[in-house]
């Protein structure tokens, strides 16, 4: 036999399956509600550290996948940056033919991982010649170096700090 104690009262119940002694109606809420608190106490913990869980592991991945673009994007930014500027300070044709090799591939990146206004500011810079050997192309190429910073630049500034002009 098992015996509980209950408010300073003990019930009995038979392990063998007879029925239990019969308490007031009062009794038999008392230990429903304490069975509930006791239930929702062990619960609600539990619930609230999965839901946690959960959001943390969702959270962290998508912070994980924006920091990733942002990094692909970056690269292909100052790989073609790159690549322009060696074309523009190469003195024999197999350099120029190299870096056009180069701004060919960060291009394809670019357009992949590129922001519509940079893709957009590229396309003007291709339109005008893609070479830094004039204003028009030189305009162009500010503003695509701006459209890559993602913050207002006073173009005169960006252009004084790239070409000393």
């Amino acid at each position: 036999m098992l015996a509980w104690a209950l408010r300073g009262s003990v019930q009995i119940a038979d392990v063998g399956g007879l029925p239990r002694k019969k308490f007031p109606r009062s009794w038999d809420t008392y230990a429903m509600s304490a069975l509930q608190s006791t239930l929702w106490t062990a619960v609600l913990p539990l619930l609230g550290v999965v839901i946690g869980a959960t959001m943390q592991y969702w959270l962290s991945r998508s912070a994980e996948s924006r920091k990733q673009l942002q990094l692909l994007q970056s690269e292909s930014y100052v790989d073609y940056l790159r690549a322009v500027t060696k074309a523009a300070h190469a003195t024999s044709q197999d350099a120029v033919g190299l870096a056009r090799a180069e701004a060919a591939d960060a291009k394809a990146r670019l357009a992949v991982y590129g922001t519509s206004g940079v893709i957009a500011a590229l396309a003007r810079f291709e339109e005008a010649g893609a070479v830094l050997d004039n204003p028009r192309t030189r305009a162009a190429f500010v503003a695509l170096v701006g459209a890559m910073r993602q913050k207002h630049s006073n173009a005169d500034d960006l252009s004084l700090v790239l070409f000393g002009q």
